[in-house]
C-alpha cells in the first residue's frame, strides 16, 4: 500500500515539474515575441523618423536657397 502511495506522489511530483517547465517555456516564448513586436515597431519608426528628417532637411537647404537667391537680387538691385 505504500508503494502505491509513493508512486502516486512520485507522480505528481513529476508532472508538475514537466507542466511547470512548459508553462516557463510558453511564458518565454510569449516575451520573446511581444519583444520582436516592439522591435519591429520601433524599426518601423526610426524608418519615418530619417524619411521626415531627410524631408525637412531639403526643405530648409531649398529654403536657404531661395533665401540667398532673394538676397543676392536686393543687393544687385540697390536694396539693401
Amino acid at each position: 500500500m505504500m508503494e502505491v502511495i509513493a508512486y502516486i506522489v512520485v507522480g505528481l511530483v513529476i508532472g508538475l515539474v514537466i507542466g511547470w517547465l512548459i508553462f516557463k517555456l510558453q511564458s518565454g516564448s510569449k516575451v520573446a515575441t511581444a519583444v520582436a513586436d516592439k522591435e519591429r515597431a520601433y524599426n518601423d519608426l526610426d524608418k519615418d523618423f530619417a524619411g521626415h528628417k531627410a524631408k525637412a532637411e531639403e526643405k530648409e537647404k531649398t529654403m536657404r536657397c531661395t533665401c540667398q537667391r532673394c538676397r543676392r537680387t536686393l543687393i544687385r538691385s540697390g536694396m539693401s
